[in-house]
């Protein structure tokens, strides 16, 4: 509807991430007088609440689990190096050999990338 009022959509995305309900915001624009512009923006509204009065609610969302169970093997796999998972948050330090003072060094001593 926004197009057929001539406004221009120049994005559409979550307001946040993990929202309950999702909710999801319209970035419009448009040129012209005030008065085409607002009963431009009154249709879209007025079409959106059409919309919404005249559907049910959709399947409810998934609810995120507590805990995470997250599985390092596959990661670990993937990457070719050892990680750990502490609180459910994968961690791999990815080194890299530096030399300090004519000495390498590399992840044991904080060199990552």
């Amino acid at each position: 509807m926004a197009l057929d009022a001539g406004l221009d959509i120049n994005g559409l995305g979550n307001a946040m991430l993990f929202d309950q309900p999702r909710l999801l915001t319209l970035n419009l624009s448009g040129t012209g007088s005030f008065e085409k512009l607002a009963s431009a923006f009154r249709k879209c509204l007025d079409t959106s609440a059409a919309a919404r009065s005249s559907t049910t609610s959709g399947p409810a969302r998934s609810q995120f689990p507590k805990t995470s169970t997250i599985d390092a093997g596959p990661i670990d796999a993937i990457l070719s190096m050892k990680g750990t998972v502490t609180n459910g948050v994968y961690r791999a330090s990815i080194g890299q050999i530096s030399v300090l003072n004519n000495t390498p060094i590399g992840k044991e001593m904080g060199a990552t990338i």
